[in-house]
């Protein structure tokens, strides 16, 4: 999160009250340096506005110069989140009209003095209808929290379980425990192992979260304990040789 750029994002004029919201959602998501790749799905959810409308809004944050897109894709060819680069400097400070005036019933036309906000010929206020969000798709978000930079499909129910597990220890899931597992999964799913499986053992072990040197750990216990199995004639002979001694 970056304090300074959710600032200058504040100030910043849009036009629109939810492109607004969306503006300030991506500099909260962003480092100093103005990048960012939350997915669509998660700013639908935390702006509590549709997918669509993200879309839209984006859009036109874009064309106003205040963001650049770079899309993205997985090594199967999967879409990923884009990612954003936000970019402040020299933005207009009211980019729909002089003085900061936004386009709408209260935008007066050149030359004529502003419309009235109270009386008989105040122009009519417009509702802005908050579109139901819809549920996230392709396991980007599970319970509130964005997986889009997995390079997996994860089953739900077993994050269902494993936020259950973290409660259960005192230790509640936030976004930076998931960003920090999510992390620890792809060194392990790019030598091949799969983020399920890796979850089911977490749980299984009773781990309050995965990491990759983990299975390094379990390999070389897994190596000592086959160092010192002994088959049950190896032991049959071991307790012939004590008698005879």
């Amino acid at each position: 999160m970056s304090m300074l750029l959710m600032v200058e994002a504040m100030k910043i004029k849009v036009g629109n009250p939810l492109r607004k919201l969306v503006l300030i959602k991506l500099a909260d998501n962003a480092s100093d340096k103005g990048e960012c790749f939350p997915s669509i799905a998660y700013i639908a959810e935390q702006c509590e506005i549709s997918e669509r409308s993200v879309q839209n809004h984006i859009k036109q944050l874009e064309a106003d110069g205040l963001l650049k897109i770079e899309s993205r894709k997985s090594e199967s060819g999967l879409n990923k989140s884009n990612i954003y680069y936000l970019n402040f400097s020299g933005a207009n400070a009211a980019p729909y009209g002089a003085n900061g005036s936004i386009s709408g019933a209260n935008a007066a036309p050149s030359g004529e003095s502003p419309a009235p906000v109270d009386g008989a010929n105040a122009a009519p206020i417009t509702s802005h209808i908050i579109e139901p969000v819809k549920e996230p798709v392709n396991n980007l978000i599970i319970n509130g929290f964005d997986f889009s930079a997995l390079n997996d499909e994860l089953d739900k129910n077993l994050i269902d379980d494993f936020i259950k597990f973290r409660k259960s220890i005192k230790k509640p899931v936030t976004q930076g425990a998931v960003n920090y597992l999510i992390r620890e999964l792809n060194k392990a799913i790019s030598n091949g192992h799969k983020a399920n499986e890796l979850i089911e053992m977490t749980l299984s072990r009773g781990w309050q979260t995965f990491e990759y040197r983990y299975l390094n750990n379990l390999n070389q216990s897994t190596t000592s304990q086959k160092t010192n199995f002994m088959t049950l004639a190896e032991r049959n002979r071991l307790v012939l040789e004590s008698m005879r001694g």
